[in-house]
């Protein structure tokens, strides 16, 4: 045996592993204990968890908690228990080790007698509530098997004058998805429409359904399968590895896109090279673009519903423009396009890892097909499409 050649080959199969897990987003824990703020004492059955996933715990008899497997990242800790105020903590989590966090909860103070008011005109609740749900929820297929479960703690008001819609909640959201298998709990901090534009955001627990059978699972699978294909954060892995092609995804700078209007911009295709550079951190990238990124998904056409959606925009290649460049327009047709989407920053800069997470969402403001997918089509944000369903 040439031993020689032998240990080359082996040194060559520890360096391909070295360089394909050195990127990989590493995991971490969360430990802490739980007290009450004033006297000190631990609490126990807290409810313990991190915002928009499934990952959370239960604090024990000594008030001690621990949640395991969490992707670094940017996170909302919340802390919630009956009787006592929510706290949410802002973590920024790091293959470093974390020191145990101290959580101190403030009881709440008593509130009055809740009086129960019953609309004067039930249609109008009804008809309101159905306004909601197409705006929170959506219109895509998935949101046919999505319901909300507790629309009573709805508090909703539209002011006609100003084309205006508002909506509060006395208590989480629930919703239950059975298109891919979650039942959500939803603390709603903002929902307005406003001409035609909505604007909403809250903290999500995600809890997993109990499928039937195997055939319901294998259709929850599936579905979550193909809501990550084309998303936002399946474009942004793509685009951390710099394998836009390969998944399916065209990246362009637009200088302006349609807004109801007929208007007309021009736009330059680009690659990860020009929208991030390194970090300190492998596995994290920091994006910069000027103008708008349009992003096409060529692997799957829009649903039909996306037709009708009143913020649908979509690019067209225009014959007046140079060789290279093409304008974005607005039309209304009877013929399903590739998935456009386009972001616009509102800030300098942002930070995305290599599983697609973006440590601050609210840096874009985001137009098109990925405004079109709602509540129905929101995924854990612990999901990859790589794990075990």
């Amino acid at each position: 045996m040439n031993w020689r050649a032998f240990l080359s080959y082996i040194a060559l199969v520890c360096l391909m592993a070295l360089l394909a897990t050195a990127q990989t987003v590493p995991y971490v824990k969360v430990r802490g204990r739980v007290v009450d703020a004033t006297t000190g004492e631990p609490l126990t059955s807290v409810n313990v968890f991190i915002a928009n996933t499934m990952l959370g715990a239960a604090t024990r008899d000594d008030g001690i908690f621990e949640i395991r497997s969490i992707p670094v990242g940017v996170y909302d800790l919340v802390v919630s228990m009956v009787g006592y105020e929510t706290k949410m903590i802002n973590l920024k989590l790091t293959d470093a080790v974390m020191k145990p966090l101290d959580v101190r909860l403030k009881q709440r103070l008593i509130e009055t007698a809740l009086v129960e008011i019953t609309a004067e005109d039930p249609s109008e609740w009804r008809a309101l509530v159905k306004r909601f749900e197409r705006l929170f929820i959506g219109t895509t297929r998935n949101s046919i098997s999505t319901v909300l479960v507790n629309p009573e703690v709805l508090d909703l008001k539209a002011d006609k004058s100003v084309d205006q819609f508002e909506a509060t909640s006395s208590a989480p959201l629930i919703i239950e998805n059975r298109a891919l298998g979650y039942r959500m709990h939803f603390i709603m901090q903002l929902f307005v429409e406003r001409q035609g534009v909505t604007k909403y955001g809250g903290i999500a627990r995600f809890e997993e359904l109990t499928a039937t059978d195997e055939k319901e699972r294998k259709r929850w699978v599936d579905g979550r399968l193909r809501v990550y294909r084309g998303s936002r954060r399946h474009f942004f892995s793509a685009l951390f590895s710099n394998r836009l092609k390969e998944e399916g995804f065209d990246a362009s700078i637009v200088s302006s896109i349609a807004g109801g209007a007929r208007t007309a911009g021009m736009r330059r295709r680009v690659d990860g090279a020009e929208i991030l550079t390194k970090s300190e951190k492998e596995y994290e990238k920091i994006v910069n673009f000027s103008d708008f990124l349009e992003v096409t998904y060529k692997e799957e056409s829009e649903e039909a519903a996306y037709l009708d959606f009143p913020g649908k925009i979509r690019p067209s290649t225009s014959r007046d423009t140079p060789t290279g460049l093409l304008s974005t327009r607005t039309w209304r047709d009877e013929t399903r396009g590739e998935q456009t989407s386009w972001l616009s920053m509102q800030r300098l800069s942002t930070i995305v890892n290599s599983s697609g997470q973006l440590y601050d969402p609210l840096t874009f403001v985001v137009y098109g097909y990925w405004s079109f997918e709602r509540i129905a089509d929101t995924l854990p944000l612990e999901y990859l499409p790589s794990a075990p369903q």
